[in-house]
C-alpha cells in the first residue's frame, strides 16, 4: 500500500516522522511477533526473594541513599473510568439485578462517596435512575471521570481521590535534591482542567501538614504517539475528506512523557493501585525495599562502567561476575570489554512481582527475542501465540505483574538515556475495533512496562500480594483493605 505526500505531509503535521508512518503501515500490513516465551521467571531463576532482614536493612538505607539523587514517583492515570462500572451500565440498560449490582446497593453506605449521595437534595429514589444519577452528566459523572478524580477513600472527615493519596504516599519517599516532593501525573487533555484543582488543593494542605513543598507534573499523552489504522485490513482508516484518522498508541505511548521526567530514579505505580493513607505503610515500605535494591546496584553498575571505560585491568572480571549475578547471564564469561559495556550501559527497572493467585494481566518470564538472545521480560497474555506449548508455559507462571516498578533513566555519566532506543518496536499490538460496521485494525505502541522497556536491564524482586489492592470494579472499594 503506498502512502501519499499528502498523507506524510498530515502524518508531519502531527508530529509523526515519515519512517515511524512507515514503520506503524508495515506492522499493521504484515502482522506483529509473537512474544517467544523459554519459561516462566520463579524464584531463584529470574526472580529473587529477600529475606526479611534483608528488606528491613533496605528500607533502613532508602533516605541515605537517595539523598543526593532526584526521586519522582510516575502515575499513569489516564482515560475515563467506565469500565469500573460496566455492570452498573448493564444493570440500566438491561434492568436486570447480578449479584454485583445487589452488593453495591446492599452495601451503598460503604463508599466514599455516600456523602455526597446524602448532600445530594436531588437524588432519586429509583434505582436506575440513582445508577444514572451517579454515572451521568445531570448527576456526578463518574463514567466519565478518570479512576484518579474519583472519591475512592475517605481520610478522617473527608473522601479523598487517588491523586491525593498518591501525593500523600509520595511525601515518604519520592523527593528531589532540594527537598520538594515529586511526583508526575499523565492525564487524558479533557481531564487536565479538573485535576489541576484537585491536585492544587490537595497539594496545599500536605504542605500545610507536612511541612513541605510540592512539585507536581501533568501531562498528557502527546499526539505524536497517535497510529493510523486499516479499514477491513486494506485501505488507510480516513474520515469524509480523505484525512488520516489516527487513534491513541496505548500506554506505551507514555515513555514519551516519561523521557521528559527529569529524575534519577522514577517509581511506576497504576494509579488505582493505592490505599487509604492509614493502610499505606505496608507500601510505603517496599517501595523503599524496591528503590534501595535499584540504588546499590545502580552504584555497583556505574562503578564497574567508569572502571571500564577507564581501562582498568580488573574491570572486565568484574562486570562478567555482576552479570552473572544479578542478571542471571552465565554467557557473560564470553562478553569482550564493548560487549560488557553495551549491555550494561542501558536504563534499568526492579519491579516488584508478587504470587499468581489468578489476576488477570502480565507476568515475569524468560523470553528469547528475534537475535536469539535471552532476557528477563514482563509479557501480557496478549503477546503469546496460541502453539500449546506457549500457553503451556504462559500457564505455569508462578508470579504476577502489580505494576510496581522502580525506574534508573540516566546513565553513569548523569545524562539520560534516550529511551525509545532500548523499545521493541516487534512487539507493538495490533487490536480491531468495530467503527460504523467496518473492522478496523489499530495499532498499539509496546506497552510501557513491556516492549517499551525490553532492551532495559531488568531484576524482578518478590513482595507480598497484599500490596496489590487494584480498584478495577466500583465494588472492590469494599474490600477491608479499602476502608479507612
Amino acid at each position: 500500500m503506498n502512502i501519499s505526500k499528502t498523507d506524510r505531509i498530515q502524518a508531519l503535521t502531527h508530529g509523526i516522522s515519515e519512517s515511524d508512518l512507515e514503520r506503524q503501515l508495515s506492522l499493521l500490513e504484515g502482522g506483529v511477533r509473537n512474544t517467544l516465551l523459554i519459561r516462566p521467571a520463579t524464584i531463584g531463576d529470574g526472580i529473587v526473594r529477600l529475606s526479611d532482614q534483608e528488606k528491613r536493612e533496605l528500607a533502613n538505607q532508602f533516605r541515605e541513599l537517595s539523598r543526593d539523587l532526584d526521586v519522582i514517583k510516575f502515575i499513569p492515570a489516564s482515560g475515563a473510568a467506565t469500565r469500573m462500572f460496566r455492570d452498573l451500565y448493564g444493570f440500566v440498560e438491561t434492568g436486570t439485578v447480578t449479584a454485583t449490582v445487589q452488593q453495591f446497593f446492599d452495601h451503598i453506605r460503604e463508599f466514599a462517596f455516600y456523602e455526597k449521595i446524602v448532600a445530594e437534595r436531588n437524588y432519586p429514589t429509583d434505582p436506575r435512575e440513582q445508577v444514572l444519577f451517579l454515572l451521568g452528566e445531570k448527576g456526578f459523572n463518574f463514567g466519565q471521570l478518570p479512576k484518579g478524580l474519583l472519591p475512592f477513600h475517605r481520610d478522617e472527615e473527608k473522601t479523598i481521590t487517588p491523586i491525593e493519596s498518591h501525593i500523600n504516599e509520595a511525601t515518604s519517599y519520592s523527593d528531589l535534591k532540594d527537598g520538594s516532593v515529586a511526583v508526575h501525573f499523565t492525564l487524558s487533555p479533557e481531564h487536565l482542567h479538573e485535576a489541576a484543582k484537585v491536585i492544587w488543593n490537595s497539594v496545599f494542605e500536605l504542605e500545610e501538614k507536612f511541612g513541605i513543598e510540592s512539585s507536581i507534573y501533568l501531562s498528557e499523552q502527546d499526539a505524536s504517539t497517535d497510529t493510523i489504522a486499516l479499514v477491513e485490513g486494506e485501505e488507510l482508516l480516513r474520515d469524509e475528506k480523505g484525512n488520516l484518522i489516527f487513534r491513541p498508541g496505548g500506554h506505551g505511548s507514555l515513555i514519551k512523557n516519561l523521557q521528559e521526567t527529569d529524575a534519577d530514579i522514577v517509581f511506576i505505580r497504576n494509579i488505582d493501585n493505592i490505599l487509604p493513607p492509614k493502610r499505606n505503610t505496608e507500601n510505603v515500605f517496599y517501595k523503599k525495599v524496591l528503590g534501595s535494591y535499584l540504588i546499590q546496584l545502580q552504584i555497583e553498575i556505574h562503578s564497574v562502567l567508569r572502571a571500564l571505560s577507564d581501562d582498568n585491568s580488573n574491570a572486565v572480571e568484574k562486570a562478567r561476575k555482576l552479570i552473572a549475578q544479578y542478571f542471571g547471564i552465565q554467557k557473560a564469561d564470553s562478553f569482550s570489554k564493548q560487549e560488557l559495556i553495551s549491555f550494561l550501559d542501558r536504563p534499568m527497572r526492579v519491579a516488584g512481582m508478587v504470587k499468581n493467585e489468578g489476576e488477570p494481566g502480565g507476568g515475569p518470564f524468560w523470553v528469547l527475542d528475534e537475535n536469539g538472545k535471552e532476557s528477563l521480560q514482563i509479557v501480557e497474555a496478549v503477546q503469546v501465540g496460541k502453539e500449546i506449548e506457549q500457553q503451556e508455559i504462559l500457564k505455569n507462571a508462578t508470579h504476577f505483574n502489580p505494576v510496581d516498578l522502580v525506574c534508573s533513566i540516566k546513565d553513569y555519566k548523569g545524562e539520560k538515556f534516550v529511551l525509545n532506543d532500548y523499545v521493541d518496536f516487534s512487539s507493538s499490538l495490533i487490536v480491531e475495533k468495530s467503527i460504523q460496521g467496518k473492522k478496523v485494525k489499530g495499532l498499539e505502541h509496546p506497552g510501557l512496562w513491556n516492549g517499551s522497556m525490553a532492551k532495559w536491564l531488568t531484576v524482578f524482586i518478590e513482595i507480598p500480594v497484599s500490596t496489590f489492592n487494584p480498584v478495577k470494579t466500583i465494588n472492590d472499594l469494599l474490600k477491608e483493605r479499602h476502608k479507612e
